[in-house]
């Protein structure tokens, strides 16, 4: 019975970890990103400082460079606006684009890199919590504390930590979404910013919720029988 116990949360360790590693790889660039950014206008603030010319310092004071990763649907589903050369059969071969990086040239905002780190910070304090969680979980498990009020409490906080990951990695993507559609448009494409989102947290931390939920109403019934008998 131990080792099935141990069994499963080995596996749900490793899927917990496979889950949350995307979110943490995400959450590192976009903190890597916002940190160029901020070092990107620290750098040219000091060269506007050494430059002369007035039009020249307000145009560079104002402009920094992001880079986003677009997903792209065509417009017409089936069809294929671009194409690429085939030097196999020195060929021209339909193809459309799914995925491209882009580099873009916009005003600095100030409060939504600060909103971006807020938002980066906490996805990975939310994703520790998880995991912090989980390993206790198993810790009792493997000292047979099992059917324990404890267990309940582990398994809500992994279910909300992950739910809430869930949401910020969302609105990660969603904010990116409306900076992109704000400063281009690829004709014969539009940018899908829901296929970004990783439902596997959400999953995951509705499933957590249940478990505890039922573990909680098993104690409850043991407990009542308890004062009944």
């Amino acid at each position: 019975m131990k080792k099935k116990l141990n069994l499963i949360c080995l596996l749900l360790f490793l899927t917990l970890f496979a889950s949350l590693s995307l979110n943490v790889i995400g959450g590192i660039e976009s903190f890597k990103e916002a940190m160029g950014t901020v070092k990107n206008e620290a750098a040219g603030e000091s060269v506007n400082k050494e430059s002369i010319g007035d039009s020249q310092k307000n145009g560079s004071e104002n402009l920094v460079t992001e880079y986003f990763s677009l997903k792209l649907i065509p417009v017409n589903p089936g069809t294929y606006p671009d194409a690429i050369y085939n030097e196999i059969s020195h060929s021209v071969l339909p193809a459309q684009h799914s995925e491209i990086v882009v580099k873009i040239e916009q005003e600095k905002n100030i409060t939504r890199l600060i909103f971006t780190l807020i938002l980066c910070i906490a996805q990975l304090v939310v994703i520790a919590i998880a995991f912090i969680c989980l390993l206790k979980l198993i810790k009792n498990i493997n000292n047979s504390i099992i059917f324990e009020w404890v267990n309940v409490k582990q398994l809500k906080n992994i279910g909300f930590s992950l739910i809430i990951s869930f949401l910020i990695y969302t609105l990660l993507n969603f904010i990116n979404y409306t900076i992109i559609t704000k400063s281009i448009m690829i004709p014969d494409y539009r940018i899908d910013w829901t296929s970004g989102i990783q439902t596997t947290n959400l999953i995951l931390g509705l499933a957590s919720l249940l478990v505890a939920e039922i573990f909680a109403q098993g104690l409850k019934l043991k407990e009542e029988q308890e004062l009944t008998i």
